[in-house]
């Protein structure tokens, strides 16, 4: 190989030891890309969520011909989650719409740990407009103060 030729081998390879014992230490993150929420709307579910009193509500009322109603309020991990699967007027909500309608709900029940389970059951039913006609009621909460209590009544013949 003639002379001539060998010097750009030599620049490049000059060049990039050059570059490669550069004192910059530079080093780019990767872009955070969250959780897909945005603080907007994570501030206006801890809003929602804040004045209610349970952290968990997982309730679920039986009737006959096979319909059911159910809600689901769980706020008790980092992944919360809202439901309502409403056989009687064929409706079912998820995340933000089930939140939306659930919140205002919840947040007109008074009954406590220490309520009849006959008094807890009746203001459920009538705050969530359900009839008492029902086969099976199950309701599980949890309250803001950690304690765990279930209704549960089953009619069914």
């Amino acid at each position: 190989m003639n002379t001539i030729a060998k010097i750009p081998a030599i620049l490049l390879t000059f060049m990039l030891f050059i570059a490669g014992c550069s004192s910059k230490n530079e080093v780019k993150n990767p872009e955070n890309k969250g959780t897909g929420t945005t603080t907007e709307e994570q501030n206006a579910a801890n809003q929602n969520t804040a004045e209610v009193p349970f952290k968990d509500f997982d309730l679920s009322v039986e009737y006959a011909g096979h319909k059911e109603y159910e809600a689901e309020y769980d706020t008790t991990d980092n992944q919360p989650e809202y439901s309502i699967s409403d056989d009687l007027n064929n409706q079912f909500l998820k995340g933000d719409e089930a939140l939306g309608k659930l919140t205002p709900l919840l947040q007109q029940l008074t009954f406590t740990e220490d309520t009849a389970q006959e008094d807890a059951i009746k203001e459920v039913l009538q705050v969530f407009n359900l009839k008492d006609d029902y086969q099976e009621f199950d309701l599980e909460v949890q309250f803001n103060n950690n304690s765990i209590k279930k209704y549960k009544v089953d009619k069914t013949p």
